[in-house]
């Protein structure tokens, strides 16, 4: 995919009969230190292409290396009854709500959902983890000069295999799914910035 025309390519996969979500690894690659841009409202994911929306907000993100692959993950504020300050946010373009932990759940004192309905979610290796509701008041995201602000935000709670595996068993860790991410961002694979729009008339 190296061009500088805009692509639109279906962001599923299916191959042998199983589905799946192109993952950051891959992006990253078709990007070819450019942009990824995800617009579910047209069901699109572009490469490279002339951005026409208004940036509303932005934040940066570093490479986590896991197992020679690597994960976009930022500096992260969650703030409910307390404040847990010093989290780290992973973003995850896979998970159709946001999940932390149950340290970052502890640290900030999350507001209990007792309207959420009862969820689970299923990692890699088929085992289903019962999703707690909460939300918080304010999660802010990126480092101390591009960061974004978000609030009343509704976070499922529960320890993943994963998360544990990334090394995060006991340290405050989110994983920001696409209800919080919306319906219009960017990856932009050269500055290491995620973009967020407001829609220009």
């Amino acid at each position: 995919m190296r061009s500088c025309e805009a692509q639109a390519i279906d962001g599923r996969v299916n191959i042998g009969g199983f589905a799946g979500i192109l993952g950051y690894d891959f992006l990253k690659e078709a990007a070819d230190g450019g942009t990824v841009s995800f617009d579910a409202k047209r069901g699109q994911l572009r490469v490279n292409e002339k951005e026409d929306d208004i940036v509303s907000a932005c934040a940066t993100w570093r490479d986590l290396p896991f197992n020679g692959r690597s994960y976009p993950v930022m500096d992260c504020g969650v703030y409910a009854m307390e404040s847990c300050e010093g989290a780290t946010a992973l973003v995850d373009t896979a998970a159709p709500v946001t999940i932390c932990n149950e340290a970052l759940r502890d640290q900030a004192q999350l507001f209990p959902d007792f309207s959420a309905p009862d969820r689970t979610t299923t990692g890699v290796d088929g085992v289903q983890v019962p999703l707690v509701g909460a939300f918080a008041a304010g999660i802010r995201v990126g480092d101390k000069t591009k960061n974004v602000e978000f609030s009343m935000v509704p976070i499922a709670v529960a320890d993943t295999p994963a998360m544990a595996a990334l090394g995060f068993r006991k340290k405050p860790f989110i994983l920001l799914g696409l209800d919080l991410l919306g319906d219009s961002f960017t990856f932009d694979f050269q500055h290491n910035e995620l973009r967020f729009y407001s829609k220009s008339s």
